[in-house]
């Protein structure tokens, strides 16, 4: 409800011939939309709103979308972005491009250039066939969009997400029945200790250990390493060509995507665990 304030509170300062592009997918801004003092403009995918997107596809590591306004097509989008997540993104630019006299089409085509900002889901390479993205999840929407829009750029895929609870909120236990939950489309996950635990009362504190506890199941296996140094080297052994690594912090985490990098690359070919027969994971 304190969010929910913040965005009124922001609302507030937008002029009456001002406009408010939102995503109708989300209920909480639906909320904060019917107090707009100005004129709004919807966005959405799979349902209907002033802008959609159809024919939602990845091809050669590349999301393909039609984009429809008022449900009449206006163009097609192909970008490096992954996750119907950045598809809303996508259509939330182009609505405000349009809103303030920008012609649609070279909208389409300026967004078909987009290579996507820094840590979010940041691709930081492949290394002996194990590949490395980034990404600034710090809250579980986010850690479940990310992990969504990886699992349907490698659909079979064993992927890995390496989470350090790190914001004021996750490292309390705000998210603690939830947060087991945004790790639906990983196979294999990571806790690393709470950033900065001891200014925070135990019975405040996220328990990781509790969080594992509840991810681990027949079909993913969850732990709880503190130290980034002892992460690294178990995912030096335990990781195998053709993984999908996801680190997960909004903080340094210890350089640990830097000593990722140099752990896998160090290794010989053909290294890492014998994990158990792999097949692609269905949709959750």
């Amino acid at each position: 409800e304190q969010m929910l304030g913040a965005y009124r509170m922001l609302l507030r300062v937008v002029p009456g011939n001002g406009r408010l592009v939102f995503n109708m997918g989300d209920p909480h801004a639906r909320l904060i939309a019917q107090d707009s003092p100005c004129p709004v403009v919807g966005c959405a995918v799979g349902q209907p709103a002033q802008w959609t997107a159809d024919g939602i596809r990845v091809e050669r590591a590349r999301t393909i979308f039609r984009v429809l306004h008022h449900g009449l097509p206006v163009g097609e989008c192909q970008w490096a972005l992954p996750g119907r997540h950045n598809v809303i993104n996508g259509l939330l630019a182009l609505a405000a491009a349009r809103e303030a006299g920008v012609d649609t089409e070279l909208a389409i085509q300026a967004m078909c250039g987009f290579q996507g900002v820094r840590r979010r889901l940041e691709f930081l390479g492949e290394i002996g066939g194990v590949l490395l993205y980034d990404d600034f999840a710090h809250h579980p929407s986010a850690i479940r969009a990310g992990l969504s829009g990886l699992r349907e750029l490698h659909p079979g895929a064993r992927l890995w997400a390496i989470f350090e609870p790190r914001s004021n909120s996750m490292c309390r236990r705000v998210f603690q029945e939830e947060l087991p939950r945004a790790f639906a489309q990983a196979d294999r996950v990571i806790l690393a200790g709470v950033h900065r635990a001891e200014r925070i009362p135990p019975g405040d504190r996220l328990d990781p250990q509790e969080v594992v506890l509840a991810i681990n199941g027949p079909t993913q296996e969850a732990w709880y390493i503190p130290r980034v140094q002892d992460i690294v080297a178990f995912v030096r052994d335990e990781a195998v060509p053709g993984d999908v690594l996801c680190v997960m912090s909004n903080g340094g985490f210890g350089g640990i995507q830097g000593l990722l990098m140099e752990a896998l690359g160090a290794r010989g070919p053909g290294s890492g665990g014998n994990p158990k027969p792999h097949q692609a994971r269905r949709n959750q």
